[in-house]
């Protein structure tokens, strides 16, 4: 059982997860990985030249982000539905404590879709302000 006091890392439960829940998740991750990609890019441009491309690919990626909570919160709803399933459980331990493990499982995922989230916005106001900085040099 997983500890309650100390939230589980995405590959402690990776093998408990169902396919709905491990595929957003994947989803997220590839959006994290390009927001962490464009992060890096903008952060090295020095010259304003780029800024309308630049702003395409950030709105893409405020796009892809907006689709990957969507998945994720699917997934993680969908996974919900198991969590009353007992069968096959312990047969000593009580119906409650084996759907508390359930529940457990889930909240760890949604635990660290949220945390994965958190770094994704945060890139992602990264490049907005840069771009932003470099847009206001731009003659109109």
């Amino acid at each position: 059982m997983l500890n309650p006091s100390y939230p589980a890392p995405i590959w402690l439960i990776w093998k408990e997860l169902w396919i709905s829940e491990k595929l957003p998740f994947l989803f997220l991750c590839g959006a994290a990985a390009y927001s962490l990609f464009l992060a890096t890019t903008v952060l090295r441009v020095r010259s304003s030249a780029n800024v309308g491309r630049l702003r395409k690919r950030l709105k893409n990626l405020q796009n892809a982000t907006v689709a990957a909570v969507c998945l994720s919160g699917l997934g993680f709803f969908a996974g919900l539905q198991s969590a009353y399933n007992t069968i096959g459980g312990d047969r000593s331990a009580l119906v409650v404590w084996l759907v508390v493990k359930n529940f457990q499982l889930h909240f760890a995922f949604a635990y660290n879709v949220f945390l994965i989230l958190l770094i994704v916005q945060i890139a992602q106001w990264l490049v907005a302000n840069r771009i932003a900085a470099h847009g206001s040099q731009v003659p109109l």
